[in-house]
């Protein structure tokens, strides 16, 4: 039996621009979103327990409770100790403890939008379990060049304090090794995470075309108004009027960054049958991926 009416995932992928869109879709009244954007739920149960352990969320609702800036009196902040008490002591093994994670009264127009990047990297079988979630399931797939993603991930693991290098700054010439590349491939699944093909082929087996859309990191840097409203039609929802200063802030300050000749020496190899891949879809990337691929 369904628990919602309206489910939107955002599934990634990861360092692909889903902040920037979670940002813009927040102001539209018919989108819903948890207190958390990523609630890793499906990954989890689909037995990733490390994406959502309760080290993971308790960190969560840490970070939650110290910026709060309202009256620690008021019953707002109430509530949010008991979403977050909830959050962290409940067992996440039940979809009622999903539902539970957005407001208990919603109209029938409106989505619970969930956007963990996790989830486009779940396997066949939870998307079965997954489509009975709701009524209607609708799913956005944003993806960007396989190995700028990549970069873009190497650089945030960085700033978590992650082991990236093999002494000295990252941006330094000769930091980042091949062999510390291949380590953090196995241990954060990079490549997987930019393997779009495998994905969109198991969106296409489970769900049906029109419940599916896929979107490019490009497309939020030269036109961001259109993403928008083609995304709105998608949802079939009315067009809203965002915020200008959200829209137009750089989604990322080091985005012109060029990888080093590392992350291609292990990547490159790689980049040309994935693009062939999305090519068999009938998926085309934007032509600035194929320049990128040719310069390298």
């Amino acid at each position: 039996m369904p628990i919602f009416n309206r489910l939107y995932l955002n599934i990634g992928a990861m360092k692909a621009g889903t902040t920037w869109l979670y940002r813009q879709l927040e102001q539209h009244p018919d989108i819903v979103f948890s207190r958390e954007k990523e609630l890793h739920y499906h990954a989890y149960r689909d037995g990733d327990i490390e994406a959502m352990n309760r080290g993971y969320r308790l960190g969560r609702a840490r970070n939650a409770i110290e910026r709060y800036e309202g009256s620690r009196l008021s019953p707002q902040y109430a509530l949010m100790r008991a979403w977050y008490f909830d959050y962290v002591y409940r067992s996440p093994d039940h979809n009622r403890w999903y539902r539970r994670r957005f407001p208990r009264k919603i109209s029938s127009t409106q989505y619970c939008a969930d956007f963990s990047n996790l989830t486009a990297t779940i396997r066949e079988e939870h998307w079965q379990r997954l489509r009975e979630l709701s009524s209607e399931l609708k799913v956005t797939y944003l993806m960007r060049h396989p190995v700028g993603r990549i970069w873009s991930h190497l650089r945030f693991l960085d700033a978590l304090g992650t082991d990236v290098t093999d002494g000295g700054q990252l941006s330094q010439p000769g930091a980042l090794t091949k062999e510390t590349i291949v380590e953090l491939d196995q241990r954060f699944g990079l490549w997987r995470h930019s393997e779009y093909s495998t994905t969109i082929a198991i969106l296409r087996r489970q769900l049906p075309a029109e419940n599916i859309k896929l979107m490019f990191y490009d497309d939020i840097q030269q036109r961001p108004k259109e993403l928008l409203q083609d995304l709105e039609s998608f949802l079939e929802l009315e067009h809203w009027q965002y915020h200008d200063n959200r829209m137009n802030r750089r989604i990322n300050a080091s985005e012109k960054q060029v990888p080093p000749p590392e992350v291609f020496q292990v990547f490159g190899a790689r980049l040309g049958p994935e693009l062939e891949a999305l090519q068999r879809l009938g998926v085309t990337p934007p032509d600035a991926w194929g320049v990128q691929a040719s310069s390298k």
